[in-house]
């Protein structure tokens, strides 16, 4: 059976960035929320913990605290990673991507 394609999560109302990946760390914000978090990456496969953000309510724009918690729960799930065409694409648990353009 084929593997569905991974869904992209979309962002209609913030960005979602990492502002650093000092090793061994990532850090930025989800939307509405600072968010930090450990990695680490051999070759392809890239693990993601220790995930922590502020706790600051958010209700506009409309969503936004539904995308910052999609964001994190997927970034927790990372599996792998590669870098295309300068994005980095994270695939994550339950065919999620996640993909970042340099800024």
């Amino acid at each position: 059976m084929a593997k569905p394609a991974a869904s992209r999560m979309q962002s209609p109302a913030r960005r979602s960035t990492p502002d650093s990946m000092a090793l061994p760390a990532v850090s930025g914000s989800a939307g509405c929320n600072s968010y930090s978090a450990s990695y680490s990456r051999s070759g392809n496969t890239l693990t993601v913990s220790g995930l922590t953000s502020t706790m600051m309510l958010c209700s506009m724009p409309a969503g936004i605290m539904q995308q910052e918690g999609e964001f994190k729960d997927a970034l927790g799930g990372a599996e792998s990673c590669r870098i295309i065409s300068s994005k980095l694409e994270i695939n994550c648990t339950l065919d999620r991507l996640l993909v970042f353009h340099p800024k």
